[in-house]
């Protein structure tokens, strides 16, 4: 199993859950995760905020605020699945909180 660290975008597409888990374990605490609202506006235009973050060096990223029945990103277009389209923008693992609000 890769440490998280040394993993490619492509190495996240073949993962599953618990694999992820195992390569963030074996990083030894050194990932960094950023919580960000999709549906918020843009820190700067070109980009969406979840681009922002991992340009700045997020490792994972987790969605707040998410309404599931009609889930919103500002910044582009809104093709299907925001959970992948974040993922390929960013090439990280993405995750939803789906906490109550």
């Amino acid at each position: 199993m890769k440490r998280f660290l040394n993993c490619n975008a492509s190495d996240f597409q073949q993962m599953n859950g618990k694999e992820l888990v195992a390569s963030v374990r074996a990083s030894e605490g050194r990932i960094v995760l950023s919580e960000v609202i999709p549906s918020f506006q843009p820190l700067y235009r070109e980009v969406t905020n979840m681009e922002l973050v991992a340009s700045f060096g997020a490792d994972l990223i987790l969605l707040n605020l998410v309404d599931v029945f009609n889930p919103v990103m500002e910044g582009i277009e809104n093709e299907g699945s925001i959970v992948q389209q974040v993922k390929k923008l960013t090439g990280r693992p993405v995750g939803v909180n789906l906490g109550k609000s």
